[in-house]
């Protein structure tokens, strides 16, 4: 992984974070110019049709609404992070993509613990 590589010393001493950002309230959506569905996403595909409907509807209001954060304090946090002398190798900026990590990890760990045992005896036989 890249990530894990920039983990890796170097004698330039630059500190190297990732930063995963979850929702921040813009006006993105005004900018959008929606077309009318392609007919072959009109059907059988909800999954796209709720994210179309998403973007479309998307106002700074709704933004708000589902916990989306003031971009201004995020940058802000941005600026302490280039700040720190020994910065994360990952940042998650965001109540939301925080909520989502943790979710994800629980039910990686979950999955690891659970099949952890199928990597017994996978070696080559003597």
């Amino acid at each position: 992984m890249v990530n894990s590589t920039l983990t890796i010393a170097t004698d330039c001493q630059v500190g190297v974070s990732s930063i995963l950002c979850g929702g921040f309230v813009t006006d993105f959506a005004s900018y959008l110019k929606p077309y009318p569905q392609p007919a072959a996403y009109a059907e059988g595909s909800p999954a796209v049709a709720l994210v179309r409907n998403i973007l479309v509807r998307s106002t700074a209001e709704n933004q708000k609404k589902h916990g989306f954060g003031d971009p201004v304090k995020g940058v802000q946090k941005m600026w302490e992070l280039s700040k720190l002398e020994n910065p994360p190798l990952r940042l998650l900026l965001g109540k939301n993509i925080n909520t989502h990590a943790k979710q994800y990890l629980a039910q990686l760990t979950k999955e690891v613990d659970e099949y952890e045992s199928w990597s017994d005896h996978l070696g080559f036989e003597a």
